[in-house]
């Protein structure tokens, strides 16, 4: 027997005047603020910063290919 998503997630979607409107108080739209986008750098931009540093310090101590950002601006 198929299962019918549209009655499922039907009852999930918010409609646009849902979202402007709670108790009788108007609110803005949903939005990314600057703690977001903090959270954004900090979860996500700082463990792949230092995940490149890692792999490029293992690479240069193999090998000895220097592949780093510090090789381009020692040079």
């Amino acid at each position: 027997m198929p299962i019918n998503y549209s009655s499922i997630f039907g009852k999930l979607h918010i409609t646009q005047r849902d979202r402007h409107r709670v108790l009788g108080h108007d609110i803005p739209r949903p939005r990314l603020t600057g703690a977001g986008a903090a959270y954004l750098l900090l979860y996500l931009g700082l463990p792949v910063l230092v995940l490149g540093n890692v792999l490029d310090l293992l690479v240069q101590w193999l090998f000895g290919w220097c592949v780093g950002v510090w090789c381009v601006l020692a040079s």
